[in-house]
């Protein structure tokens, strides 16, 4: 049988979800003439439970643990394997121990190593270094054999060769893998034999019940006696037994600190479930209280313990909660709890009935305290003087029983409660017996511990009830589900005399309708209408039907059909035999697949005749009917030459052969000549096809084998190690000297460490094997605990303290030192428990051994510090200052080399042939030749500039800072000062502006916009709309727009006003770029029928008409919005290109006189409508001069409604006077 402890290389089988019950279950054992708990068997089956049960004593039996009596090593006699316990031990370690291995590799003991105040009471005189046996072990290998009791059961206990005797429900060790780890600890659950319908057969494994200890489930613990349950088996062979030992629940140990004085002795409070991953709390049985009756009795009878969740322990154990109207059991999910007087109730039974629980956070108060609470109200507001008389109140235990029989809710430990309605099987009292505990947490009922069939003993993370859980079944009428075609009814309709549409159906069609629905009332309610679409499956039609969707070749004839042969299989069988006698005629292999196809085809087709299926198979043809692929002598060599060439690439084949013969043809012929001798012949020798590689095996492994132990494969062989002249050392006590050595945790195969014996050491062939003593394996396998030197537990308990020490001190670990000391031939070194998972110590520096020798060099003096030398500053890199992003669809921002102004190509209208190292923004090269105005500010926004920082500033860190990196940061700062003074006296000497200009436009009346508040507002287009050039139109915008008061600057003195899409609130272009507001485009999709009158666009996936929008930063923007800088679909343009290019391109049909001549007619239509009747009195406004100009060309294009109200005379007119030349005559102003 292969060794193995748990399933590596595949899944554990998971028993709470198998439908059957994969074991055998032994017959029961005759009941005892007295025994009340009959169901859970402890005391038939082991009659030394009861005692342990009782009381934390330490069995005999254990004290023996393992098999340290007997000085020989005896063989089993399993019948599975010749060498029994021998594992296939490889040189790489499993993975799923891989984390636990290599922590040990780095543990030094901690944890229960007290022993720092023993040490001080120890003498410390040095012997020579020895080890010691256990203080129990007289034997030198742990396995259990059972050669002498044949691995036959008596009495239903398993006796080993020392005498250990086991039972069902015992305790014991089992090899770990990989097998220098600490050993399994488990509950035999069951025996299994060899043969399972035979109890008297040899048992060859058992079925365990894991523990694990805190190092299986990642918890910190120094307590190494304590381990957690678990409701996970598997199945073992017996070779794997390396002892017994004892654990019981904390309830059933008087005084722990003596329990755990024994040896062997470990004890559990949890069950841990790996599929989970979570601990739950075990309580006995005889602790619930809170439970109906029966259930109660059903878990003191069939359960020892149960597992619950941490939440649910002091609900099950408190007082039993019984509703006060109708005195039951009431479950904490369907009853509610008075916040006045405490009494419990169903929900079913208050009236009227709660249908759900009381939020949280809000109470529930009775009837009886209800009325209560409302009479000491009332009589708190009735006056003194006017009493009424006080109307009888009906108490709620008075009212009419059989209303109160109407709204009780069924009790659930009442009369009908779900119990077992039939006795329970054989196995499933077996399964009952095999787990002492089972789940009975927040996700199940407490009733379902009456089921005896219940297969949810086990923890759940979830409830399984509900839709997420049970499927939607139909509705079973009796029979299958039969599904006719409807009536096809054409339905004709007859106009009416109303509207066109007004339209109904015929008299005959009514009728026709009418008769189909009586004809589905009368039929049967599992023929139902097909759905539309509905396809028939799994219908065999002929294979002439057009119908017919797949090919029939074969079919074994029914056993009522005329033609069939008393036994179809032989009859097959036979005409096989006759198909194969024809394949020598036909020249093709008798197992040609080709060949039988055809036989069985023409089988079905003559109805099962034989005979004349064979006189048709001698007479067809090789090439067309069977399909066989033909080479000719020469094509046959090509192809040999090309399988030698190009091995299984049969495309490769085909062109070397250069054939006619299709590729299909090729592979056919390639699987019919590759199992033959000639096609065995090339294919073996062909150079490029995966040999076999052969697994030699390493130095490492080789030298460990050579060591190993024929029957125990987690310990060494002492004769055959001094055979081979091999030495140990050990691993936790560096000891080289013990009767049996065992596998050390973490440790490689065939880990080797010098001898230290002078030259010798160098010698590779003397090297040492790493492994573990006697006494360090004992304490290793069965506690975890890990040997220290005295000097690092004296450290550690000195840094620790005596008392904290000592309560990690184990019983097993002063027995050990008594008898090292007694021995006197050991250092008395001292042990500590490992901290599973603890930091591993730093490892000491190594001082060289001739350092003392040699003398010391004089002390040279402290060279002086070098000087601080502070980075230069760095120009910062400034992004585009229209779409304000730095990279745009792979782009680089090109920088104005007198301003530094920074924009994308696109972003600005430039050509692709402008230079970026050469390129003179529009208003620098307006100041060397001026063309335009020389007041650089937008018609449309406040904004004059916008501060920039020019330099990159120093990178800030957090850390805590040395005097010289202060002081360096101190001229780093600095320096960047004096840079941008020096900068900005540079632009001061060349006339240039000491920061970056905006991003300005001219217009058409020789001033400047900015780039993003021509293009957001509306009224405003491009003479040349690729190179954003001349933006015009300003006459067109409302004169209410002029004077808004702008949202953020809260002024109107200047610039126009545009709104929010979302809101409509006004504000400038530049104000909501400087306060953060979304710019972009928002694309509203057209019909098609409105796609010739609308310009349409298409940016990212939306096609549609294109708006350039602004969002307050205030509004959770619920569309998708386009940036600037998106690119479009060809990758040439970006949005704001497409959104130019299609909506702010002027009429390009009209230039010089005849599109001022445009503009004028434009803006007088505006303006007609903007002032009165009666302002066309007033001689001094020229309203053809005044629309003809642009809006804010001049003062007068600005015009407010004030100065167009009514006719005013020259004595009301205020004296104007210029703002630089101070002078009040101006024929224009």
């Amino acid at each position: 049988m292969p060794y193995g402890t748990r399933s590596r290389n595949r899944p554990r089988p998971n028993y709470a979800e198998d439908q059957d019950m994969d074991f055998e279950v032994p017959p029961p054992p005759a009941k005892p003439a007295s025994g009340k708990n009959a169901t859970v068997g402890d005391s038939k089956r082991n009659p030394q439970v009861n005692a342990e049960t009782k009381k934390a004593n330490v069995d005999p039996s254990v004290a023996r643990v393992n098999g340290m009596d007997s000085d020989e090593r005896s063989p089993s006699v399993s019948g599975k394997e010749t060498i029994p316990g021998t594992s296939s031990f490889s040189t790489v370690p499993p993975k799923k121990r891989k984390a636990a291995g290599a922590a040990n590799t780095a543990i030094v003991a901690s944890g229960s190593g007290n022993t720092a105040a023993n040490a001080a009471a120890q003498p410390t005189t040095k012997r020579p270094a020895t080890s010691i046996p256990l203080a129990n072990m007289s034997r030198e290998s742990n396995m259990m054999t059972f050669e002498k009791s044949k691995a036959i059961l008596k009495k239903g206990g398993l006796q080993a060769d020392d005498g250990t005797v086991l039972y069902v429900d015992d305790h014991v060790y089992l090899v770990c893998e990989p097998p220098g780890d600490p050993y399994y600890l488990c509950r035999i659950m069951e025996f299994l034999h060899t043969n399972s319908d035979d109890p008297k057969s040899p048992v060859d494994s058992i079925r365990v019940n894991w523990f694990y200890r805190p190092r299986d489930v990642q918890r910190l613990n120094n307590d190494s006696r304590l381990v957690y349950g678990t409701m996970h088996s598997d199945v073992c062979p017996l070779t794997s037994l390396r002892g017994k030992c004892q654990i019981l629940h904390r309830s059933e140990i008087d005084n722990l600190d003596e329990y755990r004085k024994g040896p062997n002795c470990f004890w559990f409070s949890q069950i841990f479930d790996r599929f989970i991953r979570r601990f739950y709390e075990v309580i006995p049985t005889s602790q619930i209280i809170n439970v109906p009756d029966k259930v109660k009795r059903a878990l003191d009878e069939r359960w020892k313990f149960i597992a619950v969740e941490t939440n649910r322990v002091k609900e099950l154990t408190a007082a039993v909660k019984l509703c006060k109207r109708c005195t039951q059991y009431c479950a904490s999910n369907d009853s509610v709890d008075c916040a006045i007087c405490g009494n419990c109730y169903h929900m079913n039974c208050v009236r009227p009935p709660l249908p759900k629980k009381p939020t949280r956070g809000f109470a529930w108060a009775c009837g009886p305290c209800g009325r209560a609470a409302e009479r000491r109200l009332e009589a708190r507001n009735t006056p003194l003087g006017g009493v009424d008389e006080e109307e009888e109140i009906i108490e709620e235990e008075e009212e009419d029983p059989a209303l109160l029989a109407s709204t009780r809710a069924p009790s659930p430990s009442g009369p009908d409660v779900a119990t077992d309605q039939h006795p329970g099987t054989q196995a499933e009292i077996a399964m009952a017996k095999m787990w002492p505990f089972r789940y009975l947490g927040i996700h199940c009922r407490v009733e379902d511990a009456l089921q005896y069939d219940d297969r949810a003993i086990y923890p759940r993370a979830s409830s399984r009830l509900g839709p997420r859980h049970q499927a939607n079944v139909n509705v079973w009428h009796g029979r299958p589900v039969e599904l006719v075609k409807p009536a096809d009814i054409k339905k004709r309709f007859v106009k009416g005399g109303g509207q066109k549409k007004d339209t109904k159906l015929t008299k005959e069609t009514l009728a026709a309708i009418e008769a189909d629905r009586k004809e589905r009332e009368k039929r049967p309610k599992w023929v139902q209408d097909e759905p539309p679409g509905y396809v028939h499956r799994g219908e065999d039609y002929d294979n002439d039907d057009p119908r017919n969707t797949a090919r029939l070749m074969f079919k074994m004839p029914d056993e009522d059909d005329e033609h069939a042969p008393a036994s179809s299989e032989a009859f097959i069988d036979k005409f096989m035999d006759r198909v194969k006698a024809t394949a020598k005629s036909l020249k093709v292999t008798t197992w040609g697949s080709n060949l039988q196809d055809k036989a069985l085809e023409l089988l079905i087709q003559n109805k099962y005749d034989a005979d004349k299926a064979i006189e048709q198979l001698s007479r067809v043809d090789r090439v067309k009917d069977l399909k066989e692929p033909i080479l000719t002598p020469d094509e046959l060599k090509k192809f040999e030459e090309g399988v030698t060439k190009y091995g299984s690439e049969h495309r490769s084949i085909r062109l070397h052969m250069k054939t006619h013969h299709p590729t299909s043809t090729i592979i056919r012929f390639y699987y019919l000549w590759k199992k033959t001798p000639r096609g065995r012949q090339v294919w073996d020798n062909y150079g490029g096809r995966k040999g076999r590689k052969r697994q030699n095996m390493d130095p490492a492994g080789k030298l460990q084998a050579e060591v190993a132990d024929d029957l125990d494969d987690s310990a060494f062989d002492t004769d055959k190690a001094r055979t081979q002249k091999r030495g140990f050392e050990c691993k936790h006590c560096s000891t080289r000297h013990s009767r049996q050595w065992r596998r050390a945790p973490g440790v490689t195969p065939g880990q080797t460490v010098p001898s230290g014996e002078g030259k010798a050491s160098k010698d590779k062939s003397n090297r040492l094997l790493l492994a573990l003593c006697g006494r360090c394996a004992g304490l290793w396998r069965r506690y975890a605990i890990v040997w220290e030197d005295i000097d690092e537990v004296t450290k550690k308990a000195v840094q620790a303290g005596g008392r904290a020490w000592k309560r990690k001190l184990d019983e097993e670990v002063v027995r050990e030192i008594l008898a090292s000391n007694e021995a006197a031939s050991v250092d008395p070194s001292i042990v500590v428990q490992s901290v599973e998972g603890a930091e591993p110590p730093k490892k000491k520096t190594k001082v060289a051994s001739d350092g003392a020798d040699k003398k010391k060099a004089p002390k040279l003096p402290t060279p002086p510090p070098p000087p601080i030398v502070p980075d230069q500053p760095r120009w910062r890199e400034l992004p585009c200052f229209v779409c304000n992003v730095l990279e745009s669809a792979g782009e680089r921002p090109i920088v104005c080399s007198h301003c530094k102004l920074s924009v994308h190509k696109r972003c600005y209208g430039l050509s692709t042939q402008v230079v970026p190292t050469k390129w003179v923004c529009d208003q620098c090269t307006n100041d060397r030749t001026p063309a335009v105005s020389t007041e650089y500010m937008c018609t449309l926004c406040p904004i004059e500039a916008t501060a920039h920082e020019m330099l990159e500033a120093p990178r800030v860190t957090h850390k805590k800072k040395s005097d010289r990196e202060r002081e360096k940061e101190k001229l780093e700062k600095e320096l960047m000062d004096s840079v941008q003074l020096e900068y900005n006296k540079k632009q001061a000497n060349l006339n240039r502006p000491s920061q970056p200009r905006e991003p300005l436009k001219r217009t058409d009346g020789n001033n400047w916009v900015h780039v993003q508040c021509a293009i957001w507002t509306p009224e405003i287009k491009f003479s040349e709309a690729s190179l954003l050039e001349r933006a015009e139109g300003f006459s067109a915008i409302p004169l209410e727009r002029y004077e808004a008061t702008c949202k953020v600057c809260k002024k109107n003195d200047h610039g126009a006003c545009v709104s929010c899409l979302q809101c409509r609130a006004n504000f400038h272009v530049g104000c909501a770029i400087q306060a953060g507001y979304t710019l972009g485009f928002d694309v509203t999709p057209v019909k098609g029928s409105r796609k010739d009158q609308v310009i349409t666009a298409t940016l990212g996936e939306e096609t549609g008409s294109l708006t350039a929008a602004i969002w307050c930063k205030e509004h959770a923007i619920k569309t998708p919005v386009h940036p600037i800088s998106e690119a479009a679909d060809d990758k040439s343009k970006n949005a704001l290109q497409v959104f130019v290019e299609n909506y702010k391109q002027a009429d390009p049909t009209l230039t010089g006189t005849a599109r001022k001549a445009n503009l004028l007619s434009q803006s007088t239509k505006l303006a007609s409508q903007a002032i009165p009747a009666n302002a066309a009195t007033n001689r001094r406004i020229s309203t053809a001069s005044n629309m003809a100009r642009s809006a804010r060309d001049s003062p007068a294009g600005a015009s407010r409604t004030d100065e167009l109200d009514g006719v005013s005379s020259a004595e009301d007119e205020p004296t104007k006077t210029c703002l630089k030349c101070h002078t009040d005559t101006s024929p224009r102003w």
